[in-house]
């Protein structure tokens, strides 16, 4: 990766370091003041990296006026291409209120509205939406009457299976896919991270949102969910981060009831690694509350560190891979939460499952043969390698 030197001007003692294009958008993400990108800096491999790691609207926000003008153009699209996605959360908001379905938006432009007070200052490429089980199937069917299809088909029997199991549909349009996703859990089934989804949304909170008034996650709520999401992903980007620094720095926030929660869920190591990251590669202090968490979970350090170091390298863990299971079994620090995992991955159905082998009904207990058998077929090559 490149290397040039960082200069950096603020109200403190300007410096110039030898950096790389990874050590710029930490810079970016964790500091204040104008960044001076000498030549040696190449924009486009610069841009590259930041909107592979979500933080394109960081570049930018420190950049000295008029310097590398692709980042500039670049930053224009991302800013058009959140607009059009505020306006399209809108939208689909009105459509749900008209048919009485009550839904979550989280992440994307309400987040970026919660942090930063602005839906351009985060990179995001679809909107999430937080529903109640029993809403799914009068959701999916407002989806496809204002333009948005689930890939996945499943019979109504699958179905009522798949959301026992799994945690969202995914929808596309015309104009794309992938660009909206409902959920009824925040993971799969097999994370062992059941949060109580009726408490989220009695804990609600507004948020403005680009002039318009939007129920979301409450900031405690929200800090969770990230958390848990980064440890799904095994963080590969800063925008995660980001994410977890911004909403933890929100002013008003119980760090009680967030730790409470963590212990109800037994994701405290997930939580304490999320923390831990931000301060090593952010700079942001840990609040004086989670200080104690921290101090009681040894593991989490050795953890963050590997993480750590993974995203400064680019490495990236394949989803199906072995040392991806092992990874987040590393994550709890239960045994009786690790035993789960591995239970529930080993013997839960998915649509997998349904599309590799149709059963008649009376025979879908069989599904989980079906399921040991392909896990086995994908798991036992990779093992040999190893």
């Amino acid at each position: 990766m490149a290397s040039a030197v960082l200069k950096l001007s603020d109200s403190s003692t300007a410096h110039a370091l030898p950096v790389s294009h990874f050590d710029i958008l930490l810079e970016c993400c964790g500091r204040r003041g104008e960044l001076v990108l000498p030549p040696a800096v190449n924009p486009s491999a610069l841009i590259e990296l930041a909107e592979h790691h979500g933080v394109l609207p960081q570049l930018y926000a420190r950049m000295v006026a008029g310097e590398f003008g692709e980042i500039t153009r670049a930053y224009e699209a991302n800013t058009r291409r959140a607009l059009w996605f505020t306006s399209e959360l809108k939208r689909i908001l009105a459509a749900f209120a008209a048919a009485r379905i009550e839904v979550l938006p989280y992440k994307g432009p309400v987040l970026a509205a919660l942090i930063y007070g602005d839906v351009t200052q985060r990179s995001y490429s679809d909107l999430d939406f937080l529903i109640r089980p029993r809403d799914l199937n009068r959701a999916e069917r407002l989806l496809g009457e204002i333009g948005y299809e689930s890939a996945l088909k499943l019979t109504q029997r699958q179905k009522k299976s798949y959301v026992s199991s799994g945690y969202e549909l995914v929808f596309d349009s015309k104009l794309g896919r992938n660009l909206v996703e409902l959920h009824w859990n925040i993971v799969p089934r097999f994370y062992s991270a059941d949060l109580d989804i009726d408490a989220l949304f009695r804990r609600g909170c507004c948020v403005d949102v680009d002039g318009s008034s939007v129920t979301s996650l409450s900031k405690e709520d929200s800090l969770i969910v990230l958390a848990v999401h980064g440890a799904k992903h095994l963080w590969p980007r800063l925008s995660m981060l980001c994410d977890v620094a911004g909403v933890a720095q929100l002013p008003g926030m119980d760090w009680d009831r967030v730790l409470a929660q963590a212990c109800v869920l037994h994701v405290e190591r997930i939580l304490a690694v999320n923390l831990l990251l931000v301060q090593r590669l952010l700079k942001v202090e840990t609040p004086e509350p989670a200080l104690r968490m921290l101090d009681a979970d040894r593991g989490a350090a050795a953890l963050a560190e590997k993480f750590a170091r993974d995203m400064r390298d680019g490495v990236e863990v394949d989803g199906e891979s072995l040392s991806y299971f092992r990874t987040v079994l590393d994550l709890r620090e239960r045994r009786i939460d690790r035993a789960r995992i591995i239970s529930r991955l080993v013997l839960t159905p998915s649509a997998g499952e349904w599309e590799a082998v149709e059963l008649p009904y009376s025979l879908s207990s069989l599904y989980r043969v079906v399921r040991l058998a392909r896990l086995a077929r994908r798991v036992w090559p990779r093992a040999r390698r190893n």
